[in-house]
């Protein structure tokens, strides 16, 4: 006899987790997050009424919040130092991050396909890096906005160029905490006079 029992359980999400090794950029952590995992032969799933039994593991999501936080998953434990050890690959992220990419395939049969999940990287200093926060950021931003650094375009140059010449070494990937905004509640959480065009 074979059974074919599903459970959910629902959690609320407000700030997620990305891993950042092995993973390209912010959807490549999302597809790795949304992954199906097989649950079989020693890993088998122990459900109450009905013993181990083989199954999928996956998150979908039911909806996503106005504000999503991003985290990066920066640092990785080494069994063989016994230590933390830096996560420094190389982390793209998109100005506009769509989670309604591919026919919603984050989304959970029950997500109301109406709502777009589209969101707008927004650059405020709740950016943090790992050596130390950033210093007056909003200004970093509205100059980078008139200058455009000729290597690394506007978003380079908000995440490097801190010198009147491009410093290409710096641009090293450091951003931890990534605050988006969904595109129709930008204007209830940024205030009008704080947009800088990027």
């Amino acid at each position: 006899m074979r059974r074919n029992p599903k459970g959910n359980r629902n959690r609320s999400c407000k700030s997620n987790q990305l891993d950042v090794k092995g993973c390209r950029g912010v959807y490549a952590s999302f597809d790795k997050y949304a992954e199906v995992e097989r649950l079989e032969g020693d890993n088998k799933y122990h459900a109450e009424a009905h013993g181990l039994q083989d199954a999928k593991k996956g998150v979908l999501y039911n909806d996503f919040p106005h504000v999503l936080q991003l985290r990066l998953k920066r640092f990785e434990y080494d069994f063989t130092s016994d230590t933390m050890v830096n996560i420094n690959n190389r982390y793209e992220f998109p100005l506009e991050l769509d989670l309604d990419r591919e026919n919603g395939k984050y989304l959970s049969p029950d997500a109301d396909k109406c709502v777009r999940n589209l969101y707008t990287l927004h650059r405020a200093p709740q950016i943090y890096f790992h050596k130390g926060t950033v210093k007056k950021l909003e200004s970093e931003v509205v100059r980078a906005s008139k200058l455009k650094c000729t290597s690394c375009g506007k978003k380079g140059a908000v995440l490097g160029c801190y010198m009147k010449s491009c410093q290409r070494t710096y641009h090293v990937p450091r951003a931890y905490d990534i605050p988006d905004f969904r595109w129709d509640s930008l204007s209830k959480y940024l205030c009008t006079h704080a947009s800088f065009g990027l």
